[in-house]
């Protein structure tokens, strides 16, 4: 069974890479997703650029994978050629509301906490997005932060709800849909079923809050994610955050579970790894302690097919080559091909058997199983049945995996 879920995960990766995948437009966006540009870099860069002949179509492929305003800063150094100007007010404009977003998450973060978090006195973490961006890019307006990114003990999400609805916040399912949730039923619901909340603050900034921060492996289970926390001064405020070597491997985690399916998570690979904070070598020991070594050096290796200005040749191997595949695919931003590819992953957490030891591989699918088989909260948003009924819940929730499960077949052999 397992070798033929290796297979079947392979080809279809493999089936799914085309030789275009390699053209100057999608190699062009790849190389100015980095921080810094060398020398070598800066020449083939503007080689890639007299390549282009859609410069919108190469704009809004940014904007649309969230490194525009990275691309717009590598263009003013390098020059703007004659067919993009016509869109640089565009650009500029799209990069100056981004970095206002992102001082309002700034604003939005320290009240969330100050008015939240530190009246109830429970430890937290604020992972990923504005305080990564703080952190390690050479400026807040960098990177793309579309929420707040907060994990906290699972005991403590409740109060934690019920303090921010005092304040003004309004509660949101996981997923954003069906509206704001009021009303005390709904609230239990979420909390029962839901394994993260969102909040919608007052000036409108998302914040997600996560009991811990792993899903079906328990790959960090180890780890004492809130008793091995660093300090980062926040405008006056001192918040709680990863360690560099901790983050740079939960990251690597999360963008290869998505698929790199974003060009600011080969940033974020950037910014660590170009950090004086960061220690590769202790980075790569804790992957070992954790199991996911595999993950780690294909992240590294496909930092430096990202860099390199040496060619891409289809016929290149490695496996940092196959998350480089994985980025490349979903350039186009088409979420149903993303989809169809996560439903080839191993627990729903990872693509390749290489990526982690064996014992996370069937946990993470053991895990997997045991959340397809418990109600989930959409569940309860489409049928909201009382407390009493809700057992009904189990049963239908079998059906419709049945059905779900025999569409994909029909799918596949059609």
């Amino acid at each position: 069974m397992g070798a033929f879920f290796k297979e079947n995960i392979t080809g279809f990766v493999f089936s799914m890479f085309e030789p275009s995948i390699l053209k100057p437009f999608n190699r062009l966006l790849l190389l100015l997703s980095v921080i810094e540009l060398t020398e070598p870099q800066r020449v083939f860069a503007q080689h890639l650029i007299g390549q282009i002949s859609d410069w919108q179509g190469l704009f809004q492929t940014a904007a649309r994978n969230h490194s525009l305003p990275l691309m717009a800063r590598h263009l003013r150094s390098l020059g703007y050629p004659d067919a993009a100007r016509p869109f640089i007010d565009e650009v500029q404009a799209a990069v100056a509301q981004q970095a206002i977003h992102n001082l309002k998450t700034v604003s939005e973060l320290r009240k969330f906490v100050e008015n939240c978090i530190h009246p109830l006195g429970m430890p937290f973490v604020v992972f990923k997005g504005i305080t990564l961006t703080r952190r390690f890019y050479p400026d807040l307006g960098l990177r793309p932060c579309r929420d707040i990114d907060i994990a906290i003990e699972s005991d403590n999400l409740e109060p934690l709800i019920r303090k921010a609805l005092s304040e003004g916040y309004v509660l949101y399912a996981p997923n954003g849909k069906g509206g704001g949730l009021s009303r005390e039923r709904d609230i239990i619901a979420l909390l029962k079923y839901a394994r993260s909340a969102v909040l919608i603050s007052p000036s409108g900034i998302a914040i997600d809050l996560q009991p811990g921060i792993d899903k079906f492996s328990g790959i960090f289970d180890r780890y004492n994610v809130f008793d091995n926390l660093q300090s980062l001064d926040f405008g006056g405020l001192s918040l709680p955050v990863l360690p560099p070597e901790f983050l740079f491997n939960y990251i690597c985690h999360h963008h290869a579970r998505h698929l790199w399916s974003r060009l600011h998570w080969l940033s974020d690979l950037d910014a660590l790894l170009r950090s004086p904070q960061m220690n590769l070598d202790r980075a790569r020991a804790m992957a070992d302690r954790l199991g996911q070594r595999g993950t780690i050096d294909a992240a590294v290796e496909l930092h430096s097919l990202v860099a390199t200005p040496a060619p891409w040749d289809e016929k290149m191997q490695g496996h940092g080559w196959e998350f480089l595949r994985l980025c490349l695919l979903n350039l186009s931003g088409d979420l149903e091909l993303e989809r169809r590819m996560a439903l080839h992953m191993i627990g729903g957490e990872f693509m390749f058997r290489w990526q982690a030891d064996e014992y996370l591989l069937q946990k993470a699918r053991r895990n997997w199983i045991k959340t397809m088989l418990t109600p989930s909260f959409h569940q309860y948003q489409m049928i909201p049945l009382p407390a009493a009924l809700q057992w009904l819940y189990y049963p239908t929730r079998l059906m419709q995996l049945g059905v779900d499960g025999m569409r994909r077949k029909l799918g596949h052999s059609g």
